[in-house]
């Protein structure tokens, strides 16, 4: 419940925890490197009004161990009007994650740089609604974006790009609701865009993204869907590479 702190100029260096204020309010960090740490910033429960920008994390998580279970994560937050932008991260399990644990809207996470995570590179489930996630570069990451909303969304991904994706480009594992998916990128090996909803895809939107696959082998499928999509517009989507079929679907 810390408030009214700025954190700048500072470098946290071999550390489980580097920066915790859960609750905290009104908080800023600024051009701080976090070298060698676990966990680099964590503002979960009802934090406010906090900024991270122009900052550098180094974490101890490789890319090569992608989809075994490291929680590492450089950025975690909850709560409302918060502000993640302009950060380089590097080798986490979860490059930003939006945590449960408190409502989480009116978040902004855009102008990050996030390489070699071997989970989520951007993990937005806590969310409740209005999380937006925009013009991100992600680079070598076990799982692209994950969708789900706590409240229906929306939720926004706008205009990233992510390449040499090893799992699925959007996560959307659990009830994923509210997503509105426009002018994004996404490459990877095999499928272009699988969906591997285990619990249904609900009031989801997408247009104009392209999935494209660098795999020199056919793949069976551009689109696999599994799980029932409910009110879902996907449409004007680009898709390259060589497969079998187009689309599997439900």
């Amino acid at each position: 419940d810390v408030h009214d702190v700025i954190f700048e100029n500072l470098t946290f260096r071999r550390a489980t925890w580097a920066i915790a204020v859960n609750g905290g309010k009104n908080i800023t960090v600024r051009r701080c490197w976090f070298d060698d740490v676990d966990h680099a910033f964590t503002a979960i429960r009802d934090a406010s009004r906090v900024l991270v920008e122009n900052c550098e994390f180094q974490g101890r998580s490789k890319w090569e161990d992608a989809g075994k279970g490291d929680s590492r994560t450089a950025i975690s937050i909850c709560g409302t009007g918060n502000v993640i932008r302009n950060n380089r991260v590097v080798e986490f399990a979860s490059g930003i994650n939006v945590g449960s644990g408190a409502a989480a809207y009116a978040i902004d996470i855009y102008h990050n740089d996030i390489e070699a995570t071997n989970g989520n590179a951007i993990d937005l489930s806590g969310s409740t609604h209005n999380v937006r996630c925009f013009e991100n570069r992600i680079t070598n990451t076990g799982f692209g974006i994950y969708l789900e909303s706590k409240a229906g969304g929306p939720i926004y991904v706008i205009r990233n790009a992510l390449y040499n994706i090893a799992y699925e480009p959007l996560r959307m594992r659990r009830t994923t609701s509210g997503a509105i998916i426009v002018n994004n990128t996404f490459v990877k090996a095999g499928t272009p865009w699988n969906i591997l909803a285990r619990q249904g895809v609900f009031n989801s939107f997408s247009r104009n993204n392209l999935f494209v696959s660098d795999s020199e082998e056919e793949s069976a499928y551009a689109l696999e869907g599994s799980g029932v999509m409910t009110n879902c517009d996907f449409d004007y989507d680009g898709y390259a590479g060589s497969w079998n079929l187009f689309m599997k679907w439900n």
